[in-house]
């Protein structure tokens, strides 16, 4: 898992995880009503965390 998380915070992942989030605002904004706007919502994870730096990996608990 070190491998993707390193893979994350380099520009290339947080630039995947930036388009990701705009395309999952861009589905919610298609599918609209309510489960839009939760879509939309969560869209905003990805491009927070991809602006910031930061990887939802990281949070994980490591096996050892």
């Amino acid at each position: 898992m070190d491998t993707a998380v390193e893979f994350m915070n380099r520009p290339l992942g947080r630039g995947a995880r930036i388009i990701a989030g705009i395309v999952l605002i861009g589905v919610g904004i298609t599918v609209g009503g309510s489960a839009g706007v939760v879509i939309g919502v969560v869209g905003l994870v990805p491009i927070a965390l991809g602006l910031s730096g930061r990887c939802l990996l990281e949070l994980l608990p490591r096996a050892r």
